[in-house]
């Protein structure tokens, strides 16, 4: 990839994510100050991440979606689906059960799109097994996450950087792009977030975004030049507080407050430079 084409895969998805969820945001908007819940506008404004990220797609592949012809036209397919889960989801607010539940499936739905048809031999069913239920896992903790308040699109923004030096290490620059393109979509979304102490549940968001990094670290794996072992480190970017609080310099003082946003990403970057690390010298 070309200098512009990562420029355009960091831009241009935070630039879309961003408008998109400030135009959303004001649909339906409640006069009221009081922000008890979220309104429609805002709900559906969580579809923005994997909005920019089809943006990025598009922009570091040159073509679209469901053409054979497009490089990784299975990750941008799988995109598609998730973002009309991610406008179901945000539409309906089910609870928290069936939220646990969609992510379950989903995670499976996403893992399986990008195998390719025909017969393919048992270990390849295998690693998307394992694929599959890694993802429900980190699924699952990101939309827990999310019922909190915490801001899991940080995490996942964090790890997506991760993922995008893991790709250009194992020698699959475009899904690098596609990586970046996620990581810029989530910043473009979290810049309406702040302080994100204090930010509303968002778990269709989380879903989304998770969704997209998995089918991403899923094709990292089977397109790259040499298998990227490095990937079995990402997934711990999710659990960065329980991370931080084990870290004497960065470890919150009161425990019992939740622990600052740049520290809870400082603690996400930990294991996602690792990873990174472990891509370049294997």
């Amino acid at each position: 990839m070309s200098w512009y084409s990562w420029l355009l895969a960091a831009l241009a998805p935070f630039l879309v994510a961003l408008g998109a969820a400030g135009l959303l945001r004001r649909y339906k908007r409640p006069k009221s100050r009081r922000k008890s819940a979220p309104w429609r506008g805002q709900r559906l404004a969580e579809a923005a991440p994997v909005l920019g990220f089809l943006v990025g797609f598009i922009g570091v592949v040159q073509g679209v979606p469901y053409l054979n012809g497009t490089a990784h036209h299975r990750v941008g397919e799988a995109a598609v689906l998730v973002l009309a889960a991610v406008l179901i989801l945000a539409l309906l607010a089910p609870g928290l059960r069936v939220t646990r539940y969609a992510a379950l499936g989903l995670s499976f739905l996403a893992i399986f799109w990008q195998l390719p048809s025909g017969r393919l031999p048992a270990e390849d069913w295998l690693v998307a097994a394992a694929f599959g239920l890694a993802t429900a896992v980190a699924l699952d903790r990101l939309v827990l996450l999310a019922r909190i308040g915490a801001a899991p699109l940080l995490l996942l923004a964090v790890a997506s950087l991760g993922l995008a030096a893991i790709a250009v290490f194992a020698h699959a620059g475009l899904l690098g792009g596609m990586a970046l393109a996620l990581g810029t979509a989530c910043a473009g979304w979290l810049a309406w977030q702040r302080p994100f102490e204090k930010s509303m549940p968002a778990p269709a968001a989380a879903i989304g975004g998770g969704l997209v990094f998995a089918g991403l670290a899923f094709a990292t794996w089977q397109g790259a030049a040499r298998t990227p072992w490095a990937l079995v480190l990402l997934p711990t970017c999710f659990w960065a507080e329980p991370i931080l609080r084990r870290l004497p310099v960065l470890a919150p003082r009161n425990r019992k407050k939740p622990a600052p946003s740049l520290a809870v990403a400082a603690a996400a970057a930990l294991p996602a430079a690792a990873a990174a690390v472990v891509a370049l010298l294997l």
